[in-house]
């Protein structure tokens, strides 16, 4: 048996050649924050809509037969990355910045 931790990974089956997640482990957890999820959700959407780079994969997903309510997801979770990912390189620098004028 695997510990606790990594059994969550482990709970793709597949049914009809797709895959699925099996019970309660599917999206957020309860005690998420509700108004950043609906900010990156919202953001996806408009994104989606207009000329630009998210558009541009937003259609990519469309093309591969992805339900257009699963690619908006899939943008917004990679919206959410490049926040992420950026918000980590600024607090990094910042970090820096005030070891470097103290």
């Amino acid at each position: 048996m695997l510990p606790a931790e990594n059994q969550k990974w482990l709970c793709k089956t597949l049914r009809g050649g797709r895959a699925y997640l099996n019970g309660p482990l599917r999206g957020l957890n309860q005690n998420h924050n509700h108004d950043l999820k609906d900010l990156f959700k919202g953001v996806a959407t408009t994104a989606s809509a207009r000329d630009g780079i998210f558009r541009e994969f937003y259609l990519g997903l469309l093309q591969k037969r992805m339900q257009p309510e699963m690619a908006r997801l899939t943008l917004a979770r990679k919206i959410a990355a490049i926040t992420l990912k950026i918000w980590k390189k600024e607090e990094g620098t910042l970090r820096a910045h005030r070891k470097r004028s103290l």
